[in-house]
């Protein structure tokens, strides 16, 4: 098993035949096999017999995969010119070696005189080969299953020795070099193929193809017979050809049907002198599967994200699979196209992914998948974001007091044309509570272009150092969007009073601590008093160090100690408090201070310690207070004035792991008011990655004892607070995009934001600005000149200004360039993060982009293309780079394609313009219920670096509408007599009721077909073009044709060099009439414009005419049957009768026939029928009594040219 990663390259050389290796990946590779010395293995039988080892090969190629095996095979022999020698017979001819794929292979070659195919090798395994060491004819080779096969021309050294002195012969070939070359199978074979014949060459090409296709197939523009000639052979008794020939220099083309074709060339040089290098390949292979499938794309974006899926249909097909699924990278635009699993070739299913890269971005993704049947589906995928920008983009809400709010009105807007903005929702970067924004309103549509008002809060929840940042954010449908900043400062005054806690005093003493007063914004403080009860001024009788100062005035975060006095007087173990309330001009944050004691009898004294704030113990306190903690001394001790025995120390509280306090080392008497000191320690603990360890801590120390057998004890305090530095900077400062030469100053802050003061150090450089474009970026020199002595100190109290520094960066970058500027600036702290600042800018020419469309209006004639151009030009003063330019979108698209030109991006000039090609086909006319034509209107958007622009695109369908008709309804004729002519007319009247009628100016028609449709057994055309008279606007027409091509069917074809114009009559033709029971014949009309182009959009209408049949007759008849009866007289029934008779009769033949009655004295009385009938059966009905003919007997006799019948007929009355 071998791994590589991608673009890596395995080399395996073995000296072995590694001929039927099978190498096999879970993913895609190519293998390249060959090898560039060698040739066919002949030796002279001697001791000093010449090698062949340095001849060269030209086999070195990518191999094709398994599933390019086949089961038919044809090879051609090489062509070579006569300065060939050869020394024995495994000397001429090729080697052939074909290797089977799977196991139970024969292999049969089909007979020279085609008698038949013969097996030429045993069952073969897979990986196993067979092979024809000389084969100096053409072959063709078939195997039950597939196989692979290479066909090889050997090669060896001219029979000479190296020369003392010289290069001899030795290395150089006579009669051509070892070429490989692998033999595509008949399946394989392809249709068009293009190779290339290289300089200082003999190049030749061999061809093998069907016989039925030799007049298809072409080389180069001739035919292969006019190109190969007599050197065309027949595989004989097989249905292929094969041909060899030498080919020019130069580029070579074969199309026409499929064929297998092979390039090759070689040295061949009689003289031994290098030309160039010898080549062999197959020109083409077509590496489709024959297979009755098809292939499914699915899957539908969401957020420009689709999850689809490729599949082959039928699954259950042994033969499909997927070939490939890919994407188109020149028509895709802002997308990536990957495989949650693996895809290898073969497959019948396979899941894809297609993400946007910028979900601000429109997006393109055209996707094709292949089967290996060649069958493919493209399906396209677009991607619009919703846009929405904000005025103004800054709400600065200005300095606003503690509890009270603000407000400022936000407008949003969607700049859109074409696509409405769903806005979710609004929030806020950092979720500041200061800042409030609507809800109630969202979600909220936009509709292109439209705007919203919407009303933003602000309220000072507390006071803040500085301003308050934050940035409200839209939530769209896919992607979240900054609108704008929203700042506020908030500017009450705040004091900190600190407490007084005496703790246990002895009886009748005083005691003194320090209080002190903060100022934690840098608003000053103006203070002027203190008091505190009357009643408590027993035990807290006055401060020391303030009142003397009044009024006082505390600047920015300055502070001011003063001392508070305990007296406790003489009662034990009473709790004295007392409150102490500045006057000031603020009551915020603690405008007061708390005191308190307590007096004790004498007994056993401790002392309590606070250590107040004391760093955790992190990485950056001296190894002896991390190993140790902070130490501490306390003083513990007898008031009494007797001797304490039986002395024990005791600790108690939650938070002993943190400190130290050695109760081992108390000595167990103390005498009269003697008084011993201990050592203890702080340890606040640092929790790396968090703030765990920054709180207070407790721990309670007692000292008991005996004073006289009577026990008494007392306790304290130990307390510290644990704190830590933490730093924070401004993650980004984007200085935007401003012209060469200009500069910009902005600000980053460095921020205090942890429990105790944060120092800056200077260990490498302190604070500097470092990255590839870090030249183009620097600190304000009066920052540097203002803090250049390092530690810096910034506070920990969020409260005041001290707490953050503010760094001038200065951008002054002035070459323009189309990448960002891009730098960070660091800093070294005692901070445990890791923090910088990035620092962007843009620099471009002065000026802007600024592209402007054009539309286009089209129309054009169904069926028909109509060609325009719409541009985008560039009215701004910077190049405008169009990314894409989107296929036509909207209802109306399938009517539209376009066509660029230029490759994008492509950069457009100030006062230039781009332009796309676009041509219009509509294929379908139709209204709307106003009968107002339905337009197919469609938009291409341009994507730029300075927005989306957007051309529409108008086209407008068009057709021609025409009737025609034979214009009345008078015309008539009688049996066996021609009508007058009969109008075949264009008309545009409008009591026809048909919309949008008009003549064939439009459309230059030049030739027709017309069809007149009529009852065959009423009338008939007269037909030849001698009986169509040309009339009216057709008048200097010719008639080409006048057939009945059925009947019932008369066409008339005529065409003339002027095209018709204006309406009128086509022309006349005339009828004769036949002997019918029908009394007429409608006379149906269509017409067919026989010009190839316009009868796409020519629709033609028709109404129709008539032809009355004039009948003369005493008698009503009708017909039975038309058909060739033969001719007959049938009884007349009822005879005798007085009433009404039945004569029933046929007629064998059209032509003339007649009934007539005679008397006794063979007189004709009356004729019943006389004139053109149809042959067929009829029956004739005569009322006798209305004839007033007298009682007798009478003859009734049908005649016709070629039969006379007579039947006697009794009239009784």
């Amino acid at each position: 098993m071998i791994l590589a990663d991608t673009n890596a390259l395995y080399h395996h050389n073995s000296k072995g035949d590694l001929t039927g290796s099978l190498v096999e990946s879970n993913k895609k590779i190519g293998v390249i096999s060959g090898h560039t010395k060698g040739a066919y293995g002949r030796f002279e039988e001697n001791f000093h017999g010449m090698r062949t080892d340095m001849v060269r090969n030209a086999y070195v190629e990518m191999l094709m995969p398994v599933s390019a095996a086949g089961t038919e095979f044809m090879s051609v022999p090489r062509i070579l010119t006569g300065n060939r020698k050869f020394t024995g017979p495994s000397e001429e001819g090729e080697l052939l070696r074909f290797v089977a794929t799977e196991d139970n292979t024969i292999i049969k070659q089909m007979r020279l005189d085609g008698s038949g195919a013969k097996q030429i090798s045993v069952p073969l395994r897979a990986g196993e080969f067979y092979e024809i060491i000389s084969l100096t004819d053409a072959g063709h080779f078939t195997s039950n299953k597939p196989i692979v096969v290479g066909q090889y021309m050997k090669a060896w050294l001219a029979h000479t020795y190296e020369t003392k002195g010289g290069e001899g012969t030795l290395g150089h070939v006579l009669a051509g070099t070892g070429e490989l070359t692998t033999i595509t199978p008949l399946a394989s074979w392809p249709s068009s193929a293009i190779f290339y014949s290289p300089t200082e060459n003999n190049n030749y090409v061999n061809v093998t193809f069907r016989t039925e296709d030799l007049d298809k197939l072409k080389i180069d523009g001739k035919s292969f017979q006019a190109f190969f000639g007599t050197k065309i052979k027949e595989y004989a008794g097989t249905s292929f050809s094969y041909a060899a020939k030498e080919v020019g220099i130069g580029t070579h083309v074969m199309e026409g049907a499929p064929c297998g074709a092979y390039s090759y060339g070689h040295w061949d040089d009689p003289s031994g002198g290098y030309k160039n290098f010898a080549y062999a390949y197959p020109v083409s292979v077509n590496a489709t599967l024959p297979c009755e499938d098809s292939v499914l794309l699915s899957g539908d974006p969401n957020c420009g994200t689709i999850n689809g899926k490729a599949s082959v249909l039928p699954l259950e097909s042994e033969c499909a699979s997927l070939l490939n699924v890919r994407l188109d990278v020149q028509q895709s635009s802002n997308v990536i196209l990957s495989f949650p699993n693996d895809f290898t070739m073969g497959m019948k299913q396979v899941d894809f992914t297609i993400q946007v890269k910028d979900l601000k971005k429109a997006a393109t993704a055209v996707i094709r998948a292949t089967t290996r049947s060649g069958k493919y589906v493209e399906r396209t995928y677009t991607y619009f974001p919703e846009e929405i920008t904000a005025t103004p983009v800054l709400l600065n809400f200005g300095s606003v007091g503690v509890g009270d709010t603000s407000r400022i009105t936000l407008t949003i807007t969607n700049p859109s044309k074409t696509t409405p903005t769903i806005v979710k929702n609004l929030k806020l970067k950092f979720k500041n509570q200061e800042f409030i924004l609507p809800s109630a309103s969202f979600p909220m549509t936009l509709a292109p272009q439209e705007s919203r008002t919407i009303e933003i809060a602000a309220t000072s929840l507390q006071v803040r150092s500085g301003v308050l940042v934050d940035s409200i954010v839209a939530e769209l449908s896919c992607v979240d969007v900054s609108l704008a900043e929203v700042r506020i400062r908030s500017v009450k005054p705040q004091v900190h009073t600190g407490d007084a806690d005496f703790g246990k005093v002895p009886v009748n003493s005083e005691r003194k601590l320090d209080v002190l007063i903060r100022n934690l914004l840098n608003v000053d403080i103006e203070i002027t008093s203190i008091n505190w009860p009357d009643a408590d001024k027993v035990y807290f009788p006055r401060v020391e160090g303030l009142i003397e100062n009044f009024p006082l005035t505390l600047k920015s975060g300055e502070e001011f100690p003063f001392k508070v006095v305990f007296t406790p007087g003489s009662e034990s173990n009473i709790l004295r408090k007392s409150r102490a309330v500045l006057s000031c001009n603020t009551d915020e944050l603690k405008v007061y201070s708390d005191w308190q004691g307590m007096a004790v009898e004498a007994g056993p004294i401790i002392q309590g310690y606070n250590w107040n704030e004391r760093r955790v113990l992190d990485n950056f306190v001296t190894p002896t207070v991390k190993s140790n903690g902070y130490a501490a001394t306390i003083e513990y001790g007898n008031s009494g004035s007797t001797a304490l025995t039986d002395i024990v120390m005791t600790v108690s509280g939650t938070d002993g792991k943190n400190f130290t306090v050695p109760t081992d080392r108390v000595v167990n008497r103390l005498e009269a008011n003697e008084t011993k000191t201990l050592n203890i320690s702080f340890m606040p603990e640092w929790i790396s990655g968090t703030r765990n360890g920054e709180r207070p801590y407790t721990y309670t120390v007692t000292l008991a004892g005996k004073d006289n057998g009577i026990d008494k004890s007392t306790s304290a305090i130990i307390q510290g607070i644990g704190v830590q530095p933490h730093i924070a900077m401004t993650p980004s400062i984007d200085f935007g995009t401003f012209a060469p030469g200009n500069t910009k100053t902005m600000n980053t802050d460095i921020t205090s934001n942890g429990s105790m003061k944060l120092s800056l150090l200077n260990n490498v450089g302190g604070i500097r600005i470092e990255g590839a474009d870090k030249d183009y970026f620097s600190i304000d020199p009066a920052f540097i000149a203002q803090n250049s002595t390092y530690p810096l100190f910034l506070t920990n109290d969020a409260t005041s200004n001290n707490n953050v520094l503010q760094v001038p960066i200065i951008f002054n970058a002035s070459i323009a360039r189309a990448t960002p500027y891009q730098a960070v600036l660091v800093i070294e702290s005692d901070a445990p993060e890791a923090v910088q600042t990035t620092l962007i800018g843009l620099v471009e020419e002065q000026g802007k982009p600024e592209g402007k469309t054009t539309d286009i209006e089209l129309k054009q004639f169904i069926t028909l293309k109509s060609n325009g151009t719409v541009e985008l030009a560039n009215n701004g003063t910077l190049p405008l780079i169009v990314t894409s330019i989107s296929k036509p979108q909207g209802n109306g698209a399938v009517s539209w394609t376009r066509s660029v030109s230029a490759t994008l991006p492509a950069s457009v000039k100030p006062g230039e313009k781009l332009s796309v090609d676009l041509v219009y086909s509509p294929t379908v006319f139709s209204t709307d219920q106003n009968g107002s034509v339905l337009k197919d209107i469609a938009t291409i958007t341009f994507t730029t670096n300075a927005g989306e622009f957007i051309s529409t695109l108008t086209g407008t369908p068009d057709e021609i509408v025409a009737a025609v008709r034979i214009p009345r309804e008078d015309y008539s004729s009688s049996p066996g007599k021609v009508s007058d002519w009969l109008d075949f007319e264009l008309t545009t009247e409008a009591k026809l009721g048909i919309a949008r009628l008009e003549n064939f100016d439009r459309a230059d028609i030049t030739s027709f077909k017309a069809t007149i449709n009529y009852v065959p057994t009423v009338v008939e055309p007269l037909a030849g073009i001698q009986n169509i008279q040309t009339a009216g606007i057709a008048s200097t027409w010719n008639v080409l044709s006048a057939d009945i091509v059925k009947p019932g069917e008369f066409v008339v074809t005529m065409s003339g060099a002027n095209p018709l114009r204006g309406t009128g009559n086509l022309f006349k033709f005339k009828m004769k009439g036949y002997l019918d029971t029908n009394k007429n014949s409608p006379l149906g009309t269509n017409l067919t414009i026989l010009d190839n182009t316009q009868q796409g959009y020519v629709r033609i209408q028709n109404r129709p005419g008539k032809i009355i049949l004039e009948i003369n007759c005493a008698a009503n008849m009708r017909g039975v049957r038309f058909a060739s009866t033969g001719y007959s007289l049938k009884d007349i029934y009822p005879n005798p009768s007085a009433g009404k008779v039945a004569i029933s009769f046929s007629t064998g033949f059209d032509g003339y026939a007649a009934i007539s009655l005679y008397n006794s004295m063979g007189q004709k009385v009356a004729t019943l029928v006389e004139g053109q009938m149809k042959a067929g059966e009829y029956e004739l009905e005569l009322d006798v009594d209305s004839m007033n003919l007298p009682s007798g007997s009478y003859t009734c006799r049908l005649e016709t040219s070629i039969f006379t019948h007579s039947e006697q007929l009794i009239i009784t009355k």
